[in-house]
């Protein structure tokens, strides 16, 4: 048996309450361990003498995610006084061991005259237990970069046609009118939730160098016209996520205005990290702050980074929260470069905005293993990248098979505790990242990879655009005249809106159950288990057509490239069996 491959420690990746009477456990073994026993009781029920006989109750442990060189066994269990005493009993084809706390030991180890390390998992304290919103779990995302959307009865002139290929620093007058114009459209693709990359002062056409966290940008329109967005969204059924970018501000922001101004003197020189000389010409040099005379974003000389474990500073940006919140009546904020603003700081945002507005859904931008974000108090979800590139790597290397696809999304659920994956915000595009179709090359290969991401657990977004499986920069207009006037385009819209019809309309999808038959080839095939029913999911990455038996019972909700039973190379069928 390969011990050093056993691995469970008391802490939230391996053990974790799913509710009030329920804790998950999970042991983590090679793949030559044929089967895992937890045995667990109340740590007093024979008395609180550590010389009190104490024995295990057995529950049969199962395979919960399947990696390329461990199983994850799971159990389910309700403590009858909600805290717990446990070991592991483990075996492989030749022997049988315990696992307790300080390792593997033989099983005759388990008898009264040895002193034993056991497992302990103190109390289910309800404060403890990680909660998300319930409702986004059923969130289907749509991402909008407003300064490329739509403008307020856009004309289709000459520059915004001309900016469907342009990614540069350009403004091409999106607004807020535009985005309003566009509900309807929105909702008819399904969506019921849209994130706005910030639409707050700032200088830039992204908004990421925020001057103004109070004053909607001119350049997007009003106040009254943001309120005029949320609350037509709200009447569609459509919650709104706003962009909070308090890692860095703009230049122009009033502290480091101060700063600048009043060098050490300033009562907001603190707010930043600044290492040089204020008073030297040069502090303030437009180039890149490499020479760490102040910190700033990827070293961009005009994002000077803020000092998130100052009160004073947790202190301005919590007000500007419930400022979002009480005046534009929000539903969700996603936080910009969350891995870098404080725990402390997020753990503060949490506290105090979960009590002004409890279904408050928070979302960091992190592009790697969240956990520890993901503990109950801070962060509901993250952005998934970690999906998103186990997506895209199983479509661009031809060498992997559906098993590393499996391995590949098997690990990214295993990063997390169950409430965490059930929202977790999926994508392909971003603002930051190429168009899926640009990268991977194909529509149809940007339509396969959709179908699985509208499958997958999680909450899933849509980037502007992408409905139309367009090949085009991250940052283009959007292209509403060739909408109306191109058949590929419309061809393209009509797939994804029955894969997006697929997602609004089993919810229940966000859950987090996939079930992969395994197989060396590139057919990937799961199944996702429904209220009343089953999801049948087959991707076709073979370079060779399928022979694809359904049963009399299935219903065929989606198909491309599937005739006669035949699921051609590069084809996509999902069914659902009652």
């Amino acid at each position: 048996m390969n011990k050093s491959a056993i691995f469970h420690r008391n802490d939230l990746n391996n053990i974790y309450a799913l509710d009030k009477d329920t804790l998950r456990i999970i042991l983590r073994t090679g793949k030559d361990v044929k089967s895992a026993t937890l045995f667990a009781n109340d740590p007093y029920i024979n008395g609180i003498s550590s010389n009190a006989p104490w024995y295990g109750k057995a529950y049969q442990m199962k395979v919960l995610y399947e990696l390329s060189d461990n199983y994850l066994f799971y159990a389910d269990i309700n403590p009858d006084y909600k805290r717990l005493q446990y070991y592991f009993e483990i075996s492989d084809d030749n022997q049988s061991v315990i696992y307790l706390e300080d390792g593997c030991h033989e099983k005759d180890f388990i008898t009264d005259r040895f002193i034993k390390h056991y497992f302990k998992y103190g109390f289910i304290n309800e404060a403890d237990i990680m909660t998300v919103p319930i409702s986004a779990k059923e969130t289907l995302w749509y991402q909008i970069f407003p300064d490329r959307f739509s403008k307020k009865d856009c004309d289709f002139s000459k520059e915004w046609i001309e900016g469907y290929y342009d990614n540069s620093m350009k403004s091409f007058n999106g607004n807020l009118k535009g985005i309003t114009d566009k509900l309807s459209y929105i909702c008819d693709l399904g969506i019921n939730g849209i994130y706005l990359n910030p639409v707050f002062m700032s200088k830039s056409n992204h908004k990421y160098d925020v001057d103004d966290y109070k004053k909607v940008s001119e350049d997007f329109g009003s106040s009254e016209d943001l309120k005029e967005l949320v609350n037509k969204a709200h009447s569609l059924g459509i919650k709104v996520m706003f962009d909070a970018v308090f890692n860095h501000s703009g230049l122009g922001f009033f502290a480091w205005q101060d700063v600048m101004k009043n060098g050490t003197k300033s009562p907001y020189y603190d707010w930043y990290f600044i290492n040089g000389d204020v008073n030297d010409e040069n502090f303030f040099k437009d180039h890149n702050t490499r020479d760490s005379r102040y910190y700033s974003f990827a070293y961009v000389h005009n994002l000077p980074k803020l000092n998130t474990s100052k009160k004073e500073v947790q202190d301005y940006f919590i007000d500007i929260l419930k400022y979002w919140i009480d005046e534009f009546n929000i539903d969700a904020i996603r936080f910009d470069v969350g891995n870098e603003i404080s725990h402390e700081f997020i753990k503060r945002i949490r506290s105090e905005l979960k009590g002004h507005k409890e279904d408050l859904f928070l979302l960091g931008e992190i592009w790697m293993d969240s956990g520890s974000y993901l503990r109950g108090d801070e962060y509901d979800s993250v952005m998934n990248y970690p999906l998103n590139q186990k997506l895209i790597t199983f479509f661009e290397d031809e060498k992997q098979t559906a098993d590393d696809f499996m391995y590949g999304v098997n690990y990214c659920l295993s990063l997390y505790q169950k409430q965490c994956n059930e929202v977790m915000f999926n994508l392909l595009s971003s603002h930051d990242v190429d168009r899926i179709t640009t990268r991977i090359k194909s529509k149809q290969k940007a339509l396969e990879l959709y179908a699985i991401l509208l499958t997958m657990p999680g909450a899933p977004c849509v980037y502007y655009g992408d409905e139309l499986l367009l090949d085009a920069p991250s940052r283009g207009t959007m292209p509403w005249y060739e909408l109306l006037n191109n058949k590929e385009m419309t061809d393209s819209l009509y797939l994804m809106k029955k894969l997006m019809e697929i997602r609004s309309s089993y919810k229940e999808l966000s859950n987090e159950k996939v079930s992969f038959i395994k197989s060396n080839k590139r057919l990937l095939h799961y199944l996702r288990p429904l209220l009343n029913g089953t999801l049948e999911v087959f991707v076709n990455e073979d370079k060779t057509d399928e022979m694809i038996v359904t049963s009399q019972e299935s219903r065929i909700l989606f198909e491309s490239r599937y005739e006669n039973g035949i699921l051609k190379s590069g084809g996509i069928l999902i069914t659902l069996k009652n």
